[in-house]
């Protein structure tokens, strides 16, 4: 059998400990990529989180300032579209003498569809199930979901992800925020809280309305 000589077995250590070095430093390089990753990854999520923050504040200004409801609707489901990047966000607005929700404002939509577009208020639809149950809803999948099916407002328009919130009034629920994808997606906890978040400056505006409508009605025998 061949014999290592002294300077056989020096060279094998020597390389040995190259090799290990070597590793050494790639697994150093991953750790590190891994760690500045992570890092963009939460100045994102912060920056994005930000964003939403600002989005809220800008809304309740504006009801402060008094702007005109169709116009802050029309600017709330603007502004959740883009902070969101989803491809629609809409508002459906309850209408309780016909059991139905008819699309007040919407991003993604056409126009046209604006105050035309209805769908039923029935709990089997994500929209109708949101208002039964008061609670924001978020959905993964809908053709996997099973508390209830696609809408039909949605069916034509292959919505995989969506969440839902109520946007609440006085004696009923004014109706539902909604945002919803194409593409299958998770969304956070923080997505969720903003779009409710929109939803309640959404609700103190409507209620504004209503209250100052009614001061209106009782001047005159005042």
């Amino acid at each position: 059998p061949e014999v290592f000589n002294a300077n056989d077995i020096a060279a094998l250590e020597t390389l040995s400990h190259q090799i290990a070095v070597a590793l050494e430093k790639n697994h150093l390089y991953d750790t590190i990529q891994q760690e500045l990753a992570e890092r963009r990854r939460a100045e994102k999520e912060l920056k994005r989180r930000a964003q939403q923050q600002a989005v809220v504040a800008e809304l309740g200004q504006r009801v402060l300032t008094g702007a005109e409801i169709n116009t802050l609707l029309e600017e709330a489901v603007e502004r959740v579209g883009e902070i969101l990047a989803v491809d629609y966000c809409q508002i459906m607005e309850l209408l309780p003498d016909v059991d139905q929700l008819v699309l007040r404002a919407g991003y993604g939509w056409e126009s046209d569809a604006i105050g035309q577009t209805r769908v039923s208020a029935d709990s089997k639809y994500q929209t109708g199930y949101t208002l039964l149950s008061s609670e924001p809803v978020i959905v993964e999948d809908i053709e996997a979901e099973a508390r209830f099916e696609g809408s039909p407002l949605l069916a034509g328009r292959n919505v995989v992800s969506g969440m839902s919130v109520l946007i609440d009034g006085h004696d009923w629920p004014f109706g539902v925020l909604s945002a919803y994808t194409v593409r299958r997606r998770e969304f956070t906890g923080d997505d969720i809280n903003f779009l409710q978040s929109v939803a309640n400056v959404l609700a103190q505006a409507l209620e504004r309305r209503r209250a100052e409508g009614s001061l209106e009605r009782r001047a005159p025998d005042q």
